[in-house]
């Protein structure tokens, strides 16, 4: 009867530590989220990518310039912010705690884009101002 009870205690234990391990393994997660605005009036950026380094995690920007990245494995790591026509800004040591949620607020300033000079020469032929219509003759020997 001894043995059947210090039996039961351990199974006891052995499943409330597994269910204990178990609450925990969905843990290991957190979130970046945050306010993507233009420098220079404050207005929401649309459309802003978002992506952590070494990744394939990322999100974009809605309507608000808001982001949300979620189920980031805990750790560190370096985001980067990139926008057409807007500067790209990149954070290194970005620290993601288990449950928790960090948040970067961000204004992107203004940058033109460059692009190669292209030059296009085309040459045409002269108008003849006199001439109405043109016309080709040509001759063709048979035999």
């Amino acid at each position: 009867m001894k043995h059947i009870r210090l039996l039961l205690v351990v199974l006891v234990i052995v499943i409330f530590v597994s269910l204990n391990i178990f609450a925990q393994s969905g843990r290991v997660t957190g979130k970046i989220d945050g306010i993507i605005s233009d420098q220079d009036n404050g207005e929401p950026l649309i459309g802003v990518n978002i992506i952590l380094a070494n990744s394939n995690i990322g999100a974009t920007t809605d309507v608000d310039g808001y982001y949300l990245i979620l189920n980031v494995p805990a750790g560190t790591y370096t985001v980067e912010y990139s926008y057409v026509g807007y500067s790209t800004k990149r954070f290194s040591d970005v620290v993601v705690s288990p449950d928790r949620t960090t948040r970067i607020n961000l204004k992107l300033e203004v940058q033109a884009v460059q692009g190669e000079v292209v030059e296009v020469v085309a040459d045409k032929p002269v108008i003849q101002r006199d001439q109405t219509y043109r016309c080709a003759s040509a001759k063709v020997k048979f035999g």
